[in-house]
């Protein structure tokens, strides 16, 4: 399992777009990258095999000053000692999706579009095509879940841009044909 840092590396080559953050490994260190970041940051823990952070107390989000930024090293610390950190600006947004990739036997690799979040798990309203997507299906994605009225203009808040969230999809269906060893990837929360 790659952690949160590299596997974003990756998602990068393929039109992925992430925030400005580091991997640091040093209180010191996150002090001088939070001042270039800016505040508010979010701090993640980053220990080998760990995949759903928020459960083991290694999600820090909101940290608007450098006394919070202490409390939230010493609390990942007692969490997973000596791990390394994701420090990244908070990234700000109206809706929270997932965009994902799992290999179904009979069918390969498929491309997965959904509500994200915590609203993942307690809503399942998800969405499946198989690789390779064209720009136009995964345009067309949202379209398809029960819940899509959510991706429309919504009190004060803009239409939801298909044609990044296709560039997104069309991206994880390439690295799922480009790299077979790959068998899942879950980008949760996907802000947009």
């Amino acid at each position: 399992m790659l952690d949160e840092f590299e596997s974003k590396r990756l998602l990068a080559q393929y039109g992925v777009p992430i925030p400005h953050e580091y991997k640091v490994k040093s209180l010191t260190e996150a002090k001088k990258r939070a001042a270039e970041v800016g505040y508010p940051i979010v701090l993640k823990g980053l220990p080998e095999g760990v995949a759903h952070k928020t459960e083991a107390a290694l999600v820090h989000l909101g940290i608007t000053s450098t006394k919070a930024l202490h409390e939230a090293w010493r609390m990942i610390e007692e969490a997973a000692p000596h791990c390394p950190r994701l420090l990244a600006g908070m990234v700000r947004g109206g809706r929270e999706l997932v965009v994902g990739m799992t290999r179904h036997r009979g069918f390969g690799p498929c491309v997965m579009l959904g509500l994200g979040g915590i609203l993942t798990e307690a809503i399942r309203d998800v969405t499946f095509r198989a690789v390779p997507v064209s720009n136009d299906e995964a345009r067309e994605m949202p379209d398809s879940l029960r819940l899509k009225r959510l991706f429309d203009a919504q009190r004060g808040m803009p239409e939801i841009d298909r044609a990044i969230l296709a560039t997104v999809i069309t991206g994880v269906g390439k690295l799922a044909l480009d790299h077979p060893e790959i068998t899942e990837i879950d980008i949760n929360p996907l802000i947009v």
